[in-house]
């Protein structure tokens, strides 16, 4: 009998050869990828049968003890960077910057990659690094000892509130289509809530939860897991999932079928490579677009009889508003949620803090060196956003911002579409790279 045989980095420090009835050569060969100065050895990726891939090599069994393996390199490993202690992170690490602020006083930034530069004092802290290691897209954060009474409660934190995001004190005022009148304020669980469980699919963008009396919306996608399906089904499931681009969308398709939710999503980001052409609400056209009473997606034109010209008005009475951000991507819409004054920003625009040293978190920002449609466009579209009342930015990749009142709102966007437009020299500029 043949048997199956996976070798891995990890499995080289020992002595003994693990066995495994997931990856098969036909002839008890190994798999590895080539390195510089030697091998990495990896499972067989060939899950049925064997088939050509010249990314790969294949070593028969008998020339292991032939091989030098002393150059061997397990990306498990943890990063000589660490502080001593039992959480560390290890070589996979892809710098998104997901630990850094979720457990600012344990992670940090050390070279290219995050690093446990102190490791938690207390009981509290250690569930706020396990909560960062639970987020982790990658799984490059690991702790030596927990108990599951640690791991439960972090685990329970999450959808965690957004902090300083509140209810506007107007929010009881708004009585247009799809909002009840006083609903926003009615239960204790409604808010603004941030999942966790970072997909590395999706390059660790931050998703977000939306609860609310006319039916919670998801924002944007995290990694689907079974806990977090049942933390957010304890605060009243999935009506929607909006999705601001193509970027961040992977796993879309397990959490709609899980809670049966409609997504929401604009017709020029549609694609068959990531199922989105699936979706059940295509957004056409520039927008805005609303919930309605019914919670039905409508656009401007359909609930005035205008061509939406006049959107700016249209947004107080309403709860939610989709608006068309065209410019990181073709497609891009952000969100709008008038009661807690948020915007769900995507990938159009984000916080300068942790992007531009010494940048404070009041100062927009925005990736021009990760742009796929058009910079122009973009800053076109931050400027459009100044006609909606946000005071936070909820952002999918970058860190959150947010503001004291409209004029400091007012100010940074402007600062930004000057320095960052593209007339200026070639160089980066100060709040847009």
């Amino acid at each position: 009998m043949r048997y199956p045989l996976m070798i891995t980095c990890a499995t080289l420090h020992c002595e003994n050869i693990q066995l495994s009835n997931h990856h098969m050569l036909g002839d008890n060969r190994v798999v590895g990828m080539r390195h510089a100065g030697g091998y990495t050895l990896r499972p067989s990726p060939f899950p049925s049968r064997p088939r050509c891939d010249r990314r790969f090599i294949s070593v028969p069994v008998s020339a292991l003890k032939d091989m030098d393996l002393s150059l061997r390199r397990n990306e498990r490993e943890k990063r000589v960077e660490n502080v001593d202690g039992p959480f560390y992170v290890d070589r996979t690490c892809i710098d998104c910057d997901t630990c850094r602020w979720m457990a600012p006083s344990t992670f940090s930034r050390v070279g290219r990659q995050s690093a446990v530069v102190a490791q938690p004092e207390d009981g509290a802290a250690r569930v706020q690094a396990l909560r960062a290691l639970i987020s982790c897209p990658t799984h490059s954060i690991h702790v030596s000892n927990r108990s599951p009474e640690e791991l439960k409660e972090a685990q329970e934190g999450l959808p965690a509130r957004v902090p300083n995001v509140e209810l506007s004190p107007a929010a009881m005022e708004l009585k247009g289509p799809g909002t009840p009148a006083g609903t926003a304020a009615t239960a204790t669980a409604d808010g603004v809530y941030y999942t966790g469980w970072a997909s590395v699919s999706s390059i660790a963008a931050c998703a977000y939860l939306i609860v609310r009396q006319g039916g919670n919306i998801l924002v944007d996608v995290p990694r689907y897991s079974p806990v977090l399906a049942r933390r957010i089904e304890a605060l009243g499931g999935v009506r929607y999932i909006f999705m601001t681009h193509r970027d961040d969308v992977a796993g879309h398709q397990e959490w709609a079928r899980h809670f049966g939710a409609r997504r929401v999503f604009h017709e020029l980001e549609v694609n068959t490579r990531q199922g989105t052409d699936e979706v059940e609400v295509k957004l056409s056209g520039e927008g805005p677009w609303f919930l309605d009473g019914d919670g039905e997606v409508v656009s401007a034109a359909a609930l005035t009889g205008t061509d939406g010209a006049a959107a700016g008005e249209l947004a107080a009475p309403c709860d939610l508003t989709f608006i068309f951000t065209p410019g990181h991507t073709e497609g891009h819409v952000c969100l709008y949620y008038a009661p807690y004054k948020v915007l769900f920003s995507g990938d159009h625009l984000c916080s300068a803090w942790g992007e531009v040293e010494g940048a404070p978190q009041d100062e927009l920002f925005i990736y021009t060196n990760f742009n796929w449609y058009s910079v122009p466009e973009q800053l076109r579209s931050v400027t459009k956003l100044l006609q909606y009342d946000w005071l936070h930015v909820l952002p999918a990749h970058g860190r959150r911002a947010h503001f004291p009142d409209a004029t400091a709102r007012n100010s940074s966007a402007l600062r930004l579409a000057a320095a960052a437009a593209p007339s200026k020299p070639n160089a980066e500029s100060r709040y847009g790279r």
